[in-house]
Order: structure tokens, then sequence, then C-alpha cells
């Protein structure tokens, strides 16, 4: 298993194949958020459609547990914005923490 830290407002880059549970805490942020996670390691926020949009309340945390796990065959990319639409970059007023245990 993996763990993997923060994520600071930009795409970042997650080397592993089957997401099993992923915490994303946005309790630091007074609007709701989406974590969103994509197949390809050169995904560009706003451009590169996701895969896996998980939506998180404001100021709450929500644990997504994947018993199965999601695979992803060449890694995976990931980032956090304020709304679910494709194009949207707009970053979160502040850093939301998720952590990916992957295998």
């Amino acid at each position: 298993m993996k763990w993997i830290g923060k994520i600071d407002k930009e795409p970042q880059r997650v080397y592993g194949n089957t997401i099993k549970i992923l915490p994303s805490d946005w309790m630091a942020n007074e609007d709701a958020g989406a974590t969103k996670t994509v197949q390809y390691v050169d995904a560009t926020a706003g451009t590169t459609a996701a895969d896996v949009v998980l939506m998180c309340a404001a100021s709450s945390t929500q644990n997504y547990v994947f018993p199965s796990g999601i695979a992803f065959s060449s890694g995976f990319s990931h980032w956090c914005v304020t709304g679910a639409a494709e194009a949207n970059t707009t970053s979160p007023s502040n850093d939301v923490i998720a952590r990916y245990v992957t295998s």
C-alpha cells in the first residue's frame, strides 16, 4: 500500500494502479468542491475530462472507500476545484487534504 499526502491546489501526479480509499478533507473551505481523478499522468485541469469526480460538502470531510478498487492502468492525476463541471479550474480558497491509499 502507498500513502499519498496533501494536494496543494495544483494537479499532482501519483503513481499506483488501484485506488482503495480516499478521505477528502475540505474542513478549511467554506465552499463545497470536487476531487477529480483521471487515468492519465499528464492530465490538465479544466481540459482533461475526469474519470472520477467525488464531491465534498463545505467545511466537511468525506471518506470514499472502494472495496474492489478503482484501477488505473497507466497511473493517475488528480486535482481539487470548487465545482464538478469539466471546465472548472477554480481552486479552493484553502488547501484540501486528500490521502490516497493505493495498491
